[in-house]
């Protein structure tokens, strides 16, 4: 008998389960498997059994495919067979591929063929091809068991082999034979051969046991959704099915008109929220799969509902919580409008600047509740995230660093593997980070600051500040020694502690020319320095092993020495247990060729992230966790941050030569729907209050989007509720455009196609220099990366015998952070800089350039500068605030001084004339402002000219009204080219003016147009012909706005273009 059970509560399929173990318990050598995917879960689930019958002894938790595997060798009598896993598969995949060679329908593969039969080293891109590949076929052995089995089935010289199968598919079933012939036991096999067994009768008393008890929500394939259909036949399948709400297929299928805007009631009916807000479709589609399977295998499910009534406690309507009312409106599709008490805190939607922010307002919202709530305990709090990563550097200082915030909030990850509890795996993890890249200070100092090193070496933190500082002092900058640094002995670290180690012996005053050394022991006159040099050399030791590519036993030769290295009583268990891993896991490893480091680490990755997960109850902690860990585990506060487009919902693209890309069937799996189901989860599993955060900005000041999911939940509460918003918000939340996907940028369909705009006003919205600097600058690509489309950049190829740019506007501005223009000592200062020193110290560079070149060259321009900033008097620093803004100016009698190291651009050109609007339009006293720029290693100087106070607020307002359309409605203007031509207007006639344009946009043989970037390109379309724009009117009137106020501002008396 097949039983299904449907709720939204998971405590209530958990208590049922429970009343059927408690009124039909098993014999006393009986094991009744509960089969859960989700390890939280499983441990919720078994202390709530064991709070119900006081006793679990009998039950045994396991994973779907484990109890499934469990149960086909219980059937085929056969306990000894082994089955392919996921590890062994990876490196057959590489076996197999000089072999493959053999077969002309290997072409597509055909790069990867010859780089594995070229070399004897598995590179990154090798070993990440063979995983991509082993992936593919395991998703084929879960949802397209049958074509797989077909390749089982058929001989490698068959023409049935190719079945179904494109050509350039052939390679696929050809390799599979090819891995099959080391071992051809594959579970899914198995199953389908039961599954026709049962069929055809040839299986009639299978070896089960009476009871097979799912819990689930939405994650069985339909392989196994038949193998269970099909065992319900010998023994009682009970399916314990959490669901976001009932009826959900017609409701995730129901069209209808969309018809509600944000801020607007609906008077007649409540949208359901489940086809509004586009949630609840895996779960749907489960459900649908499982009746439909059912009718196929002419099973007959016996079904019932247990849906919740959130509300029914309620006799006061106007009490009921705001979170209620969602959650009953989700479950039930009630037709009830929202109504929402002034003190309900029981939904709250954050906005926040950034990520730790969201981690902040959390944990003071925690410590709120832990003062106000009764009988609140920390285990019923979860705080969850799209991405753990995500927030788990930033957890310990927000949570517990008890110096800087005074609180300390205790709190477990719901996913801890060994390489995150063992510092010797995260010193071993850091060697091959640091070999991999280049060492510097900072790198360095974190190798000193691992908790296994400081105590095994008995170092002190003020040694190590000490010691790194002195280095830095010394002159280190990157890299082991010369090798590393590609020739250049000097400032590595090698030359570095010869240093150090001859300031030991020698006085400072001696140089050895030879060895370009002076001894130095500057500041190191209080530490064990025999103690921190050894250690030191030691890393270095350490470090090189992991240098160059080695086999697999040399690779654990090398890791076991160097845990001999740190062995310490201490750490004795760890260390053991690591060699244990790294030999167990030798037998998977099949290959014989060598890997680099990269690749090595990515193993070791993989088989030390196995978990010590662990949900106990009688730790009173907060849960943090991963969506995906924790999913369906109810708690009475729940806290989910990082909800930004770019994070929520994940999306996961399938390799290109996938079949389950070519062809999508009824029962595949889409993790973005699975991830919004998640969402939904823990909105309706809630019991007293659910926040959810997101952030205005990442780290790097990149602008971040609230969810499309999110934002539509939101939409549908504010639409169908109150009248006020229910966010706090830091900024206007934007409208999401398209995901991020990389193949979005092989399309040539046009985002623009109107020059059309709209000019209304944005009710006096405000907004930041940088904003405004970047509408007039670059808004297109600015536009795509909101809308979290990554457009790549152009990199021009600089000879190695000149000064990268970017470096020499560094160096200049290093300089310039040490002696400001507003220094009465500038030239001074300038002129004693020993500018050999300086290029050195800070590493810019390359070996075997001319230092002496460079020199002159950096003379040369510090000489510009000085006779530049000579024509300013009393040039003085001051600082420019309002509720948005906050700028420093150098200002020079009437004049603000712009300071830009680069030849005159439109970018510099935009910042100084934003920057001085927002200066003109508070003070009247401006007359313009100099922008001094550098050309050909030379500064010269471009004035702009103050519109007045006036004038300046009209501007801003002009440009602040197209910012607030610019946010919605991507600008129709190509910067640059447009820019030229308004400014050419001013001097030529229309037909001169549009042939600038024309060069500009389309480009000549000498230079490439602006429409040749990426993000051009996105917007309006492969080779967009340039009267599409200068034929407009539209855009005649755009771009005389953004850009003719900057014409006006500039000396009319010289023509240029840009």
């Amino acid at each position: 008998m097949l039983n299904t059970y449907y709720s939204d509560k998971i405590d209530w399929l958990v208590e049922l389960l429970a009343k059927k173990l408690e009124t039909n318990p098993p014999s006393v050598f009986e094991k009744i498997n509960i089969c859960i995917n989700k390890f939280l879960l499983g441990e919720w689930v078994k202390n709530q059994i064991t709070l119900s019958n006081g006793i679990f002894a009998y039950c045994e938790i396991k994973s779907i495919t484990d109890f499934t595997k469990y149960l086909v060798k219980n059937i085929n009598q056969n306990n000894e067979k082994y089955y392919w896993d996921f590890e062994s598969l990876k490196w057959e995949v590489i076996n197999s591929l000089e072999e493959l060679n053999q077969f002309k329908e290997s072409w597509p593969i055909e790069f990867w063929i010859n780089k594995s039969k070229n070399s004897k080293i598995i590179d990154k891109s090798l070993y990440y091809f063979s995983i991509n590949v082993a992936k593919t076929f395991s998703d084929y052995l879960i949802y397209r068991p049958e074509l797989i089995y077909g390749w089982h089935k058929a001989s490698i010289d068959s023409n049935k082999l190719f079945n179904n199968l494109e050509k350039h598919e052939y390679w696929q079933a050809l390799l599979f034979k090819l891995i099959e012939k080391k071992n051809n036991n594959f579970l899914s096999f198995d199953i389908l051969e039961i599954i026709k067994g049962i069929d055809k009768k040839t299986i009639i008393n299978p070896n089960i046991q009476k009871e097979i008890n799912i819990i689930t929500s939405d994650d069985i394939s339909k392989l196994y959704i038949d193998f269970y259909q099909k065992i319900s036949n010998f023994s009682n399948v009970n399916l314990f099915i959490l669901s976001p709400g009932f009826d959900l297929w017609q409701r995730t299928n129901t069209l209808i008109e969309n018809n509600f805007k944000l801020n607007k009631k609906i008077k007649d009916n409540l949208i359901d929220p489940i086809s509004e807000i586009n949630i609840g479709k895996s779960s749907a589609n489960f459900q649908k799969l499982i009746e439909e399977r059912g009718n196929h295998n002419q099973i007959n499910i016996n079904s019932e509902l247990l849906y919740s009534d959130p509300l029914y406690l309620y006799k006061n309507k106007k009490e009921i919580p705001l979170l209620k009312q969602v959650q009953n409106s989700v479950i039930n599709k009630t037709n009830i409008p929202f109504t929402k008490k002034e003190n309900d805190s029981t939904l709250i939607f954050k906005e926040l600047p950034n990520i730790i922010n969201e981690l902040e307002f959390i944990k003071l919202e925690i410590v709120n509740l832990l003062k106000n709530e009764e009988d609140i305990k920390l285990r019923d709090i979860a705080i969850i995230t799209p991405d753990l990563v995500l927030i788990k550097k930033h957890l310990r200082f927000v949570f517990t660093n008890f110096k800087s915030t005074g609180i300390e909030i205790p709190f477990t990850t719901s996913k801890t593997s060994f390489s995150e509890i063992s510092n010797i795996f995260g010193y071993v993890n850091q060697l091959i980070n640091i070999s991999s890249n280049k060492i510097n200070n900072y790198n360095l100092k974190n190798l000193f600051n691992n908790e296994a090193i400081t105590e095994i070496f008995n170092l002190e933190k003020d040694e190590i500040n000490i010691f790194t500082n002195a280095l830095k002092e010394t002159g280190f900058d990157w890299g082991l020694d010369e090798i590393d640094r590609m020739g250049e002995y000097r400032n590595s670290l090698d030359w570095c502690l010869e240093k150090i180690k001859l300031g030991l012996i020698y006085n400072e005053n001696i140089y050895f020319k030879e060895y370009d050394l002076s001894p130095t022991l500057i500041g190191l006159d209080n530490l064990d320095l025999h103690k921190i040099i050894r250690l030191v050399e030691l890393f270095i030791f350490h470090i090189k092993l992991f240098k160059e590519e080695k086999d697999i036993d040399e690779w654990i030769i090398s890791i076991e020495s160097i845990l001999d290295d740190l062995f310490h009583k201490n750490y004795s268990y760890e260390i053991n247990e690591f060699k244990n891993i790294i030999q167990e896991y030798k037998g998977k490893f099949a290959c014989k060729k060598k890997i680099d480091t990269i690749s090595f680490k990515e193993c070791l990755d993989t088989i030390f992230n196995k978990n010590y997960n662990s949900l106990n109850n009688r730790k009173d902690e907060i849960i943090v966790s991963e969506m995906k860990n924790i999913s369906c585990v109810p708690y009475k506060y729940i806290f989910i941050c990082g909800m930004n487009d770019r994070f929520f919902p994940k999306t996961f693209k399938k390799e290109n030569y996938s079949i389950l890309e070519r062809n999508i069937i009824f029962g595949d799996p889409n993790q973005n729907n699975i991830y919004k189901d998640l969402f939904l989860y823990f909105l309706i599993s809630c019991k007293n209050r659910f926040y959810i955060t997101w952030s205005e900005k990442d780290l790097e000041e990149n602008k971040l989007n609230i969810s499309s999911t999110l934002k539509r939940l939101k939409q549908f509460i504010e639409s169908n509720s109150f009248s006020e918003k229910i966010t706090e918000s830091n900024n206007n939340i934007k409208k999401k455009f398209v995901p991020n996907n990389k193949d979005f940028f092989k399309k040539s369909f046009p985002i623009i196609n109107s020059l059309e705009w709209n000019y209304e006003k944005n009710n006096g919205e405000i907004y930041k220099i940088s904003e405004l600097q970047e509408l007039l600058k670059y808004p297109q690509r600015n536009w795509l990366i909101k809308k979290d489309i990554k457009p790549p950049r152009r990199f021009k190829i600089i000879n190695k015998k000149e000064i990268n740019p970017l470096k020499k506007i560094n160096f200049i501005e290093k300089i310039l952070n040490k002696i400001k223009i507003d220094n009465i000592n500038f030239e001074e200062n300038i002129l004693n800089l020993n500018l050999k020193e300086e290029i050195i110290s800070l590493g810019i560079i390359a070996p075997k350039n001319s230092i002496y070149s460079f020199e002159k060259d950096f003379k040369g321009i510090f000489k510009s500068l000085i006779e530049v900033i000579n024509k300013f008097k009393d040039i003085e620093q001051i600082t420019f605030k309002d509720d948005l803004n906050r700028e420093s100016f150098y200002i020079s009698n009437k004049d603000l001084i712009e300071l830009k190291h680069t030849k005159l651009n439109i970018n510099n050109i935009v910042d100084s004339w934003i920057k001085l609007l927002f200066y003109a339009s508070q003070y009247d006293e401006i007359e313009s402002t100099k922008l001094i720029f550098l050309k050909d290693f030379k500064y010269d100087i471009k004035e702009l000219k103050s519109p007045g106070k006036q004038e300046a607020r009209k501007i801003l307002s002009i440009y602040s009204n197209i910012y607030f359309e610019h946010q919605q409605k991507c600008l129709p203007i190509p910067p640059i080219s447009s820019f030229n031509f308004i400014n050419a207007l001013n001097f030529f006639d229309c037909e001169k003016a549009q042939n600038i344009f024309k060069k500009t946009w389309v480009g000549s043989e000498f230079s490439l147009g602006e429409r040749e970037k990426y993000e051009m390109k996105l917007c309006f379309g492969e080779s967009k012909d340039p009267d599409f724009f200068i034929k407009n009117d539209s855009f005649n009137k755009l771009s005389n706005s953004l850009y003719q106020p900057i014409i006006n501002s500039l000396d009319k008396s010289k023509n240029f273009i840009l």
